[in-house]
């Protein structure tokens, strides 16, 4: 018999996850990757899943079957007959009283569970029917396998299968590299003059030591326990949408992330009237062709600082966070866990540089053959203080603010209201985006001390 396995070191990316996983008895993940596409459409669920299943089989990160330690070097074990040795679970509640309801509920079982590390199962996939010519499709992976970006290449990768079966077309060829292929850009990176030049990059932005800034009170618990962030979703309207990016392309010709950013850091500053303000950052970090056409774990979380006064305008701010983030961009490559031992000045205790910004600005008008689909997620990770995601689907859908917090610093009650000051302070500043902080704050009614835990 062929021995359809493989055993590979963890990449850099990984190991910041695996060192999060050995916070329990066993090595664990609670770290998902998780969303749910509504397709509406005559679906054929045979061809649909002959598409997933040629997926599996190009994705080789999916064909990781374990994760453990081979003397003292965490490795990932891959098994290539798991692209065939899998299910897809198809749940029928067509006629089911709150179907949706029960859907969701499925979905976010599996995505809030943990899952051992030596064992795995890493992914899943479920084709629930919720009605006649009415389907949820969820895929959900542990986050140590892949990123946000990668569900996007995943899930285009299937529709265009798809959409080729239906029409009897042939197959488009594959595009995803191999991990191997993958792991010589990063050993490249890392013996390179570039990653010298980010470390000292990010040094020497933080020579000073700054403190982090956040919202949390004091622990609510002594430890963060398994169970999920809390969340609170609010979708902008069609013309709220619009006038975000009116306003984003009015001001410095910035765009809507930098745009949130800096309306972040000023929400931030009038809430704790701190001026030096450091958020964490959702990068990339693909600057290889392979990376960028390849699901596999990339992603990187990085500080961003902004300096806030209360002469500051919203401009001012898009301003200093068009200059940060391109600096940022430059740099992403080094990673988080490297950046926490070396700047430790930045550990605020909780894991993370300050409250963190996830932009989630994919291209997701997929069709399967005729059908139409609508993109909903479930979950980015997990936080360790709080995060603003903010999804832009380009497709026509309005822009969607997901709000998460670590159930260990805010309760629901502060988080909602944070959201809810959030937001107001929001509309108010793209009312006037050259109003000073100090005058747009004379217009709100904030109340922080409330705001705790």
């Amino acid at each position: 018999m062929i021995d359809s396995t493989l055993q590979l070191p963890l990449s850099a990316p990984q190991r910041d996850f695996w060192e999060a996983a050995l916070a329990y008895p066993v090595p664990s993940t609670h770290i998902y990757a998780a969303e749910y596409f509504e397709i509406r459409g005559a679906l054929d669920t045979d061809a649909f899943e002959r598409a997933l299943r040629q997926v599996i089989r190009e994705a080789q990160t999916l064909h990781t079957t374990r994760i453990v330690l081979d003397g003292d070097t965490p490795v990932r074990v891959l098994d290539a007959a798991l692209a065939d040795d899998w299910a897809l679970e198809r749940v029928d509640l067509a006629g089911t009283k709150d179907a949706h309801a029960v859907a969701l509920a499925g979905m976010r079982a599996h995505c809030t569970g943990a899952i051992e590390l030596a064992r795995g199962p890493f992914f899943r996939h479920t084709l629930y029917r919720i009605a006649p010519d009415h389907y949820y499709w969820y895929h959900g992976y542990a986050h140590i396998l892949v990123d946000g970006y990668s569900g996007s290449l995943i899930a285009t990768r299937a529709a265009e299968l798809y959409s080729a079966f239906a029409a009897g077309a042939k197959a488009p060829p594959a595009r995803f590299a191999s991990l191997a292929e993958l792991q010589l850009d990063e050993d490249a990176y890392r013996a390179s003059e570039q990653f010298a030049h980010d470390r000292r990059y990010w040094l020497e932005r933080f020579a000073d030591q700054p403190r982090t800034v956040t919202l949390a009170g004091p622990a609510r618990f002594p430890e963060r326990d398994d169970g999920p962030d809390l969340r609170e979703t609010r979708i902008a309207s069609a013309s709220e949408s619009a006038r975000i990016e009116a306003v984003a392309k009015g001001l410095f010709t910035s765009t809507v992330p930098r745009l949130v950013t800096a309306l972040t850091a000023a929400y931030l500053y009038l809430n704790t009237g701190a001026h030096d303000i450091v958020l964490s950052v959702a990068a990339m970090a693909r600057t290889s062709a392979r990376e960028r056409r390849t699901p596999t774990q990339c992603a990187n979380m990085l500080p961003l600082r902004l300096h806030v006064e209360p002469g500051h305008t919203l401009d001012d701010l898009c301003r200093q966070a068009n200059r940060e983030m391109t600096a940022l961009r430059q740099h992403q490559r080094y990673r988080m866990g490297d950046l926490h031992r070396e700047l430790t000045s930045l550990d605020n205790g909780q894991g993370v540089f300050g409250p963190e910004i996830n932009i989630m600005a994919f291209d997701y008008d997929l069709r399967f053959g005729d059908c139409v689909t609508t993109s909903h997620n479930l979950s980015v990770g997990t936080t360790d203080d709080l995060m603003v995601n903010l999804t832009d689907r380009r497709n026509g859908e309005p822009l969607r603010f997901d709000f998460d917090a670590s159930p260990q610093y805010y309760s629901r009650d502060a988080l909602n209201a944070h959201v809810g000051q959030f937001l107001t302070f929001m509309r108010v500043a793209l009312d006037d985006p050259f109003a000073t902080l100090g005058a747009l704050e004379s217009r709100l009614d904030f109340q922080p001390a409330a705001l705790a835990g």
